[in-house]
């Protein structure tokens, strides 16, 4: 008989270290752990000119394909083979990749809406949020963007202003119906609050 993987949702703005603490994860954590990152189903923007994509919100819900991430959350957990798909943020190109998702124990889903799409939200058996100072993630969210993602610093500071400090707000709310909230100012080590958390999952 087939062991049905559990679900964990990693949630938070963006620069809060959702991708450094979930790889930490992996790398401690006994378990087969499948990751699947929100930035990679952005839908394909390849088509647009620059004054479009200048204009275009990458931080609201309509930007991320949820279906296709639940659908694929539903189908690794019936034990079907499937591929992730990766996204350039330079080119806005949506390509599927050639190597399949193992079979897991824990599949983790991070990104900074994962919990506003009720079908993807309600596969979690675990829901974790990063609660991080706005100024400290602006910083790193600054450095990603210049460095990785071919933008300005005139032009990160802009997008921000315009649309992630509007998106920033709904955390508010989010942050009160998780199963863990972890903050910036906590003494613990982030790693070991999370193995201890998923440990819990698999008595």
């Amino acid at each position: 008989m087939m062991k049905i993987p559990k679900v964990l949702g990693v949630c938070g703005p963006s620069g809060s270290g959702k991708t450094t603490l979930v790889n930490s994860l992996s790398k401690l954590s006994p378990l087969n752990i499948v990751v699947i990152p929100q930035d990679n189903f952005y839908y394909d923007l390849s088509s647009l000119g620059s004054e479009l994509l200048r204009q275009y919100n990458f931080d609201s819900t309509e930007a991320v394909d949820f279906d296709r991430i639940a659908k694929l959350v539903s189908q690794l957990l019936d034990g079907e083979k499937v591929y992730l798909p990766e996204y350039d943020f330079i080119s806005k190109r949506s390509r599927v990749t050639e190597r399949p998702l193992s079979e897991a124990d824990l599949i983790v889903v991070e990104g900074t809406m994962i919990f506003q799409d009720e079908t993807l939200s309600n596969f979690f058996d675990i829901k974790v949020f990063l609660d991080v100072e706005e100024d400290v993630c602006f910083i790193r969210r600054l450095l990603r963007d210049t460095r990785d993602r071919g933008y300005s610093v005139q032009q990160v500071c802009d997008y921000y202003m315009k649309f992630v400090k509007p998106q920033n707000m709904a955390y508010s709310t989010i942050k009160k119906d998780v199963d863990l909230c972890i903050r910036e100012t906590d003494k613990r080590d982030q790693t070991e609050v999370l193995l201890t958390l998923v440990k819990k999952l698999f008595l």
